[in-house]
């Protein structure tokens, strides 16, 4: 799961692997507005091919925050 979001990081945010953290958040990232903060949820939501709820979207502020929502996503999903 991690790769998959690092790689997304990398695509939109130029990060490269080895600065690629739990800690990034909106703060840390530049060019993380809100387009790209809604090209980020897309990106997310086609490689897990997941949706996101609104509550969700406004949450994923950084990547600890986004790995959390995703597997919540897989838990439900084995259930």
């Amino acid at each position: 799961m991690e790769d998959k979001i690092k790689y997304i990081f990398g695509e939109l945010f130029k990060i490269k692997s080895e600065d690629f953290s739990q800690d990034l958040d909106v703060n840390t990232v530049l060019g993380w507005d809100s387009m790209n903060h809604l090209n980020l949820i897309i990106a997310l939501e086609e490689s897990f091919n997941v949706s996101f709820t609104t509550e969700e979207v406004i949450l994923m502020t950084n990547v600890k925050a986004i790995i959390e929502i995703l597997r919540g996503k897989d838990e439900r999903r084995a259930v």
